[in-house]
Parts: C-alpha cells; structure tokens; sequence
C-alpha cells in the first residue's frame, strides 16, 4: 500500500505528524507520488542506506519543508511546514 493510497483509504485532509522508519526506501517513497507530502504538516525520518541525510533533506525542502537533524535520534530529520 502507497501513502497516497492511505491517505485517500481513511480520507486523510491533514497530518499533524507523521514518523518513517523504513528501513532504506525513505527517498523512494518520498520522491515518488508524493500528493500525500502536501498534506503532513511536519514528520521525522529515520534514514537508512541507501537514502542518505543530504538526499532526503533535498527532497523536503524541495517540497516546502524546514529541516534539521534530531539531536536526540542519530540517522533522523525533522520536517516541518
């Protein structure tokens, strides 16, 4: 299941907050499909290679996100709107 399909499954107009933690695909799920991402106010990302920081933190931004790394969780970006 896609979280564009999740989205639309449970009528999801807004997400305060949603956590990733999958295990290496992060970029691929970000990049790809992403009309879900306009409705997420703010999330963290644990990332896993192969996603690297630099890439997902692009990706965000690219999509109107402010990011930085959690100082409490290694490996993880917070986003927010």
């Amino acid at each position: 299941m896609t979280l564009n399909g999740i989205f639309e499954e449970y009528k999801l107009k807004v997400v305060d907050y949603l956590k990733m933690d999958i295990e290496g695909t992060e970029d691929v799920v970000i990049s790809e499909g992403i009309d879900w991402m306009e409705r997420v106010r703010s999330m963290k990302i644990e990332i896993h290679k192969p996603a690297t920081m630099d890439g997902v933190r692009g990706i965000l931004k690219s999509n109107g996100f402010k990011c930085r790394e959690d100082a409490l969780t290694p490996k993880c970006i917070v986003a927010v709107r």
